[in-house]
């Protein structure tokens, strides 16, 4: 529910317990005064219908996501599932200015195909040899008594190494190589 409201739900509950007895009462949301932008899928929750409609879709998008959840492994404390957290991410920054939106947007996606497509991009053996022939080539270059030079092959290896793990772009690559993903959503 809260991946498809795009926020926590802000009902409120009251209980009162009394002479043997419990009275729970449950009180919907007051709007906000402010905007601070619309849940990610619809700007209502409507109940779900047997004929295709938006809110039917919603409903649908919402069940095959709980199932998602509740078939993968559950944490010792209640916390917003990887997906929950970058899309809540993305709807908190809406009402900033376009370029901490964008900012967010490309971070909530570079953590979504890290998070779940960790497997996607990575170099392949032809790659790898190079890197470590590389690798060893700069290691060659390191001379005694001579700090600052060695630091600096020290550095580029560093930035080398980082090219033997797989990179936002080369997973979206592969995911469009494969379908996923859209030319359009690619260049998005």
């Amino acid at each position: 529910m809260l991946f498809t409201l795009g926020g926590p739900l802000d009902w409120s509950e009251i209980r009162y317990v009394g002479n043997g007895t419990e009275q729970v009462r449950l009180r919907s949301p007051r709007p906000r005064a402010g905007s601070d932008g619309n849940p990610p899928i619809l700007s209502y929750l409507y109940a779900p219908t047997k004929v295709f409609s938006p809110a039917s879709e919603t409903w649908r998008i919402f069940n095959h996501y709980l199932q998602y959840v509740l078939d993968g492994s559950q944490p010792e404390n209640p916390k917003l599932h990887p997906l929950s957290s970058q899309v809540f991410a993305i709807r908190n920054s809406q009402g900033t200015s376009l370029e901490v939106q964008s900012l967010m947007t490309v971070v909530a996606i570079e953590n979504v195909l890290a998070e779940f497509y960790t497997d996607l991009g990575m170099p392949g053996e032809t790659e790898l040899a190079a890197l470590s022939a590389l690798m060893r080539h700069l290691e060659s270059l390191k001379q005694e008594n001579k700090t600052e030079h060695n630091r600096l092959v020290d550095r580029a290896k560093s930035a080398i190494g980082g090219l033997k793990n797989a990179s936002a772009p080369g997973r979206l690559r592969d995911l469009l190589s494969s379908g996923v993903v859209s030319e359009n959503g690619v260049d998005a």
